[in-house]
């Protein structure tokens, strides 16, 4: 009698303890449900699950560009002459994902090309074990580049349809400080194990991001009469985007060209002002993370003020600080200055996504962000050389002064845009 009425205690215990874990899941969804519908997401499902992809994805985003690098160059497979070649492989393969990339849309769903994204992503991260100690290793190089970039465009292209709102600069710049916080925990995690188990780890995060992919679905109240795939027909061929918007992908060139190399260099910047290389490193780490906050700020003026105000008042609030940076050289000063910059370059990024967004929703969005990504990165190509030959000649004023000049020269193209747009409407 005792040990049934111990069953029955215990059973009543479960199910209260049932009936609060119930409603405490509830309690999240409903205001998980009500934070969605304030910044206008109906597809609550996919905007889950693509920043969720889209987090993990960052985490590991690191391992190809830096650590595998490292790794390959430190086994000495290659000889010193193809080492620089071997190791603007995955720069290469980015290059073409973007180049085919909407070819391959038009024939492919967005899901289905990120999970056979991953897919193969999985695969090659399994044939690390066998194949990176043999010349193969630079051809997964190339194509881990090639998959990297087809799955940010994937997710981007996600991005662009679900942030389709009034807060959808917020959103993107939310989705820009995710991306940059999980690319710092990932540098940092995967530096402190073996290249082994952080080849374990990208394996089990990639995964985990395919699983996800088949969680994605379509809102079909959302959806377009036809698919966007199969609506990308009646798209804008390359030349006729960038004829529409001459100025803004010449402003996200000059952009690139100016701000991309800043990773590379300003650690170098930091040993000229007299820091070790382990401070230096410390120096760029301080810069990008505290950066990350201007990303918030940046968001909240373009949905207030549109994309084209707000990525000018952020590029004169840059254009100030590495004008300060002249007047001084106080290493922690210059620490908070550059801070400043670099996000001012955080936000830039975001917000230029947030812009083609803007201006190509629907059947070009595809396009839309295929053609950024493709003059963003012929920028970015520029960027490194242009700012190390200014550096061997100038020094720490000429990294002050590619800044000062790019920054200038992106203000200009802003003001000009904004005078041209302002007589075509008085004209109207």
């Amino acid at each position: 009698m005792r040990k049934d009425s111990e069953n029955c205690f215990e059973d009543f215990l479960k199910k209260k303890s049932d009936k609060k874990r119930g409603c405490l899941v509830r309690s999240l969804r409903a205001f998980s449900d009500k934070i969605l519908d304030h910044f206008g997401v109906s597809q609550k499902r996919n905007f889950i699950c693509v920043l969720t992809i889209f987090a993990l994805f960052s985490i590991i985003f690191a391992f190809v560009s830096t650590f595998m690098n490292l790794k390959i160059q430190n086994l000495q497979v290659f000889s010193q002459n193809w080492m620089p070649f071997v190791l603007a492989l995955p720069y290469v393969g980015s290059f073409c994902g973007t180049l085919f990339f909407s070819y391959f849309a038009k024939k492919y769903s967005l899901k289905k090309m990120i999970i056979l994204a991953f897919f193969f992503l999985w695969g090659g991260y399994l044939s690390l074990f066998f194949l990176l100690e043999t010349y193969a290793g630079g051809f997964l190089l190339f194509f881990f580049g090639l998959l990297y970039r087809w799955i940010f465009l994937v997710l981007y292209v996600y991005q662009g349809k679900l942030f389709a709102s009034m807060y959808q600069a917020r959103l993107f710049s939310f989705a820009g400080l995710l991306y940059g916080l999980a690319v710092a925990f990932g540098s940092f995690g995967i530096s402190q194990v073996s290249f082994e188990k952080g080849i374990i780890f990208a394996i089990l995060l990639v995964l985990v991001c395919l699983l996800i992919s088949f969680r994605i679905k379509k809102d079909p109240k959302k959806e377009p009469a036809c698919p966007l795939e199969e609506s990308l027909t009646r798209e804008f061929s390359y030349l006729k985007m960038i004829l529409q918007n001459p100025l803004f992908f010449l402003i996200v060139f000059v952009g690139y060209v100016t701000f991309y190399g800043f990773s590379t260099y300003y650690p170098f910047f930091g040993e000229r002002l007299g820091l070790t290389e382990a401070e230096a490193g410390s120096f760029l780490a301080y810069a990008q993370f505290f950066g990350l906050f201007l990303m918030p700020i940046g968001g909240y003026l373009g949905d207030k003020y549109g994309h084209e105000k707000s990525i000018f008042f952020i590029i004169l609030l840059s254009f100030g600080v590495i004008g300060a940076s002249f007047l001084t050289e106080n290493v922690s000063l210059l620490s908070v200055l550059f801070s400043i910059a670099q996000g001012g370059m955080f936000a830039f990024y975001t917000l230029t996504t947030a812009w083609v967004a803007f201006l190509y929703p629907s059947s070009n969005l595809i396009k839309g962000m295929a053609v950024l990504n493709l003059v963003g990165q012929a920028g970015g190509m520029i960027s490194p050389f242009g700012m190390g030959v200014i550096m061997h000649f100038f020094g720490n004023e000429g990294f002050i002064g590619w800044f000062f000049m790019g920054t200038a020269v992106v203000l200009g193209l802003l003001l000009m845009r904004m005078i041209s747009h302002k007589k075509m409407k008085g004209g109207s």
